[in-house]
């Protein structure tokens, strides 16, 4: 469009030349011409490549200097500068910097000489693709963030056992009335204290034994409390009732029996450990970068999902733990025997298990004989947490057999801190920490309340009846305390252990519970203790589960569904009680999911040793894994929790989202753009051709997208991306930011998913589904890999597929193919490298039930360049 001021300027030239008349004409400023700048196209948010200049003249069509002019710009952006004066031929000069949004904008020059006149310049971003972006819901492992995955399903009643006792109470005392201390004050940590107020308890109970049906009071000053025996069972209640009208008592309850045997499945043997010819694994490397470090122990790579999920190599490469240290495991006991977690232990702890009848008749074992007791060894609580033996009922044969499985408290322990980088064995969340083992449950995996409160007062350094009732409290208090068990009664035994524990300064970690529900299990339930709820493999909440709004975090727990071949569970070192000998085990549980967050609170505390409870907790919430945009849910708490992210503070690396543009016809990047923080991004100025755009974040501002693991998408979607066919026009699209996804049906080359060299996909081959297939555009001549590897954990284990991967030409012939490779991280994996010419090829993915490995299940598939 020709320039108002130019075409005003042109009639009064003619009609000057037609009349002839020579009259002088007034050198001022009457008109502006444009000498250059419009018309022009650019990308959004940048300079034009050619400056805007005007030139203003007089009605005989000469220079004028000196006149003042000023800019305007409709439909965004900046003229700079926004004024000016023209020089001695009459032009000024600017520079037009666009909108950072898409479409026809308008700058406009005027001058306060020249009346009623004006010049305008168009410009616009020529043939445009833009896009929004947003974040998929979920997980990077696949799952959401709701309470029901698919395929599992809550338990129909709760399984936890509630066993009061038959003739056991707890009486807690009045402070007030006693004159001592409150129950849980920090006064407690003096042993003199607690002798002192050992002392006036007492008085008090030995009044209360002389004035009601009970005797052999033992004494907890740490808690305020004392058990009783009632001697006649059948008055048990009216007994209760009439203590609580007793002046100097604050509550009373029933001393109640808890089990670890209700609700997950029982552990299965790490046999799978014997499927590969350990010779014929290479070792892993034991390195030490500012990415990652791993373990050389052999058997590390079927701990890999629960490691992966928590981003321990990462976490590894800032602390593996400190011997200063204290994790106290108040569990079944401890075998100071299993190599593969001696080291760590401390000489310290302490065995609460007492020698009362657990049972109103003797029990049966399978291989000859009874027992009425839980304690196992033959006494009451002294200084040897040893776990004498493990017993399960057996009810085809209805009598009690040893665990070849056993030991529940060296299972956990070994999750915390079994001896790591030696060389053999497995892994522990810390490779360096003091283990403190104290003995509560009993050899059929039952204790009581009073004795688990016990464990956990001895754990935070309070001084706790022991042997004899003379008190014990060990030299220094563990800083953290797992609890891998718990039942559904909100005792005020265990409340006032736990908040004691608290105050002392320990973080009490504690399993949600197995049942399944959202109803909370104590002591998780309670205000002082952090609950855990379990995950498997797929980053879902766990069938046996708990969750609810008592759920502070999520943690690999291990899942039973995903067990076809034993590896969807947590590994961990246990005891044959039937040969004596030390083994491993695949145990599934909250249990395992407790240890996971205790452990990364020790390796916390490793790198910042002041860390208080309340801090310790804040950090690993704050900074778990949880879908962009989320707070918490009553299924996951705050997340899962992640190591790397709660020692640097920061939810992994520092991320940029870009999106790309590629060439459809050749599968070459034509041009990136980042994602600015509206999550829009535009690509401008677009030749006439086909395209596709994919979006990801990079890490650490390395500009590499499809990396696998980091977000990446395409537009359209995996299965059948848009082509944009680009010609003088303007398109738009919304992408979902998220884990990329295969989308079936892919099971032919005509279904194929779409893929580009240097990103992943992750896949599943479930039944009926037989394969995946993926095509591949290689624009230039060179080495290629196609790789698969476990979405989370090794190919081949729990729902990690063990793959055949095959790569095909677009004439159907056969490039290569590949069952297995091994390599430090990745077992049952397939990798096929190969010298490509430019060309459409295909990848297939299938599975094998070779070597007893999975047929089915997940995976991941990298198209990279080179090796």
């Amino acid at each position: 469009m020709l320039p108002r001021a130019l075409s005003a300027l042109g009639v009064a030239l003619v009609f000057a030349a037609g009349c002839g008349d020579s009259a002088t004409i007034p050198h001022t400023p009457t008109h502006f011409l444009i000498v250059s700048g419009t018309n022009q196209s650019g990308d959004v948010g940048a300079a034009l490549a050619q400056p805007l200049v005007v030139q203003v003249v007089d009605g005989a069509g000469k220079p004028v200097s000196g006149v003042p002019v000023a800019w305007t710009v409709t439909g965004g952006g900046s003229v700079s500068p926004a004024t000016g004066t023209t020089d001695a031929n009459g032009k000024t000069t600017a520079i037009w910097t666009l909108a950072s949004s898409i479409g026809t904008q308008v700058a406009t020059a005027t001058s306060s000489q020249i009346t009623g006149v004006s010049v305008s310049f168009v410009a616009n971003n020529g043939s445009t693709i833009t896009g929004s972006v947003t974040s998929a819901p979920g997980l990077p492992f696949g799952a959401s963030f709701s309470r029901v995955a698919a395929g599992a399903r809550l338990a129909a009643t709760k399984t936890t056992t509630r066993r009061p006792s038959s003739n056991r109470i707890i009486v807690g005392f009045r402070d007030n009335i006693l004159g001592v201390a409150a129950a849980g004050s920090n006064a407690y940590r003096s042993m003199s204290t607690a002798r002192a107020t050992l002392s006036v308890m007492r008085t008090n109970a030995a009044a209360l034994t002389k004035a009601h049906a009970i005797g052999r009071a033992e004494l907890s000053p740490s808690m305020l409390a004392a058990r009783f025996k009632v001697s006649d069972t059948t008055q048990i209640e009216a007994t209760m009732a009439a203590l609580r009208n007793e002046a100097n008592v604050a509550w009373v309850e029933r001393d109640e029996i808890i089990s670890i045997r209700d609700g997950a499945p029982k552990p299965m043997a790490a046999s799978v450990m014997k499927r590969v010819a350990q010779s014929a694994i290479p070792p892993f490397a034991s390195t030490a970068s500012v990415a990652t470090n791993l373990p050389n122990d052999p058997d590390y790579f079927l701990q890999l999902w629960p490691s992966a999920m928590l981003d321990l190599p990462r976490a590894w490469a800032i602390t593996t733990g400190s011997t200063q240290v204290i994790v106290a495991s108040v569990d079944m006991g401890i075998r100071f025997d299993h190599p593969d977690i001696a080291a760590n232990l401390t000489n310290d702890g302490y065995d609460f298990v007492t020698a009362d009848t657990a049972y109103d008749a003797p029990q049966g074992l399978c291989d000859g004989g009874t027992f009425i007791t839980i304690n196992g060894d033959g006494d009451g609580p002294d200084p040897d947490p040893t776990d004498p033996n493990d017993i399960e009922f057996d009810s085809t044969n209805n009598c009690w057999a040893e665990n070849d499985l056993g030991d529940h408290g060296l299972w956990t322990a070994g999750i915390i801190g079994a001896v790591s980088n030696e060389g053999k064995g497995v892994a522990g969340v810390n490779w360096n920490v003091r283990i403190r083992p104290v003995r509560v449950l009993g050899i059929t995996g039952d204790g009581s309340n009073f004795d688990i409160a016990q464990g956990i007062l001895y754990a935070a350094g309070l001084p706790a009846p022991g042997a004899g009732g003379a008190l014990v409290q060990p030299s220094t208090p563990a800083q953290i305390i797992n609890l891998s068990l718990g039942g559904p009664q909100a005792s005020s035994t265990l409340r006032n252990a736990v908040n004691a524990a608290f105050n002392a300064g320990s973080l009490v970690v504690a399993s949600a519970g197995n049942d399944g529900l959202d109803i909370p299990e104590y002591p998780a339930g309670f205000t002082n203790a952090m609950a855990v709820s379990a995950v498997g493999m797929d980053g879902a909440l766990a069938t046996y589960s708990n969750g609810g709004t008592f759920i502070s975090v999520a943690a690999p727990g291990g899942d039973f569904r995903f067990d076809d071949n034993g590896g969807g569970g947590v590994l961990g070192p246990g005891w044959d009680f039937t040969t004596g000998t030390p083994t491993y085990l695949f145990g599934y549980g909250t249990s395992a999911a407790a240890p996971y967050v205790s452990g990364v609170a020790a390796l916390l505390l490793a790198q910042t040793p002041g860390l208080t409870p309340t801090q310790l907790r804040s950090r690993i919430e704050q900074f778990a894994t949880r879908p962009s945009g989320v707070t918490r849910s009553d299924t996951y708490g705050w997340g899962i929790v992640n190591a790397y992210n709660s020692l640097t503070q920061q939810s992994g690396p520092t991320k940029q989202t870009y999106a790309r543009l590629l060439d459809a016809t050749t599968g070459l990047t034509v041009k990136s753009v980042q994602v600015n923080s509206a999550g829009t991004f535009a690509f401008t100025q677009l030749t006439n051709g086909a395209y596709y755009v994919q979006v990801g974040d990079d890490e650490a501002g390395d500009g590499i997208l499809g990396t696998p693991g980091r977000r990446f998408a395409w537009a359209g979607g995996q299965g059948a991306p848009t082509v944009f066919n680009v010609n003088g026009n303007a398109q738009t699209t919304a992408i979902a930011l998220g884990i990329p996804t295969e989308v079936e049906p892919n099971d032919d080359a005509a279904h194929a998913n779409v893929m580009s060299v240097g990103t992943y996909v992750t896949g599943n081959i479930t039944t009926p589904d037989a394969r995946d297939m993926y095509s591949v555009t290689i624009a230039t001549a060179g080495t290629y890999t196609f790789e698969t590897s476990g979405l989370v954990g090794s190919c081949g284990e729990g729902i990690e597929l063990d793959t055949v991967l095959q790569i095909t030409s677009s004439a159907g012939a056969v490039i290569g193919t590949n069952d297995n490779f091994t390599s430090s991280t990745s077992r049952f994996c397939s990798r096929v490298r190969a010298m490509l010419t430019p060309g459409v090829y295909y990848a297939t993915v299938t599975g094998t039930g070779a070597s007893s490995q999975a047929s089915h299940g997940r995976y991941r598939l990298e198209i990279r360049s080179g090796n």
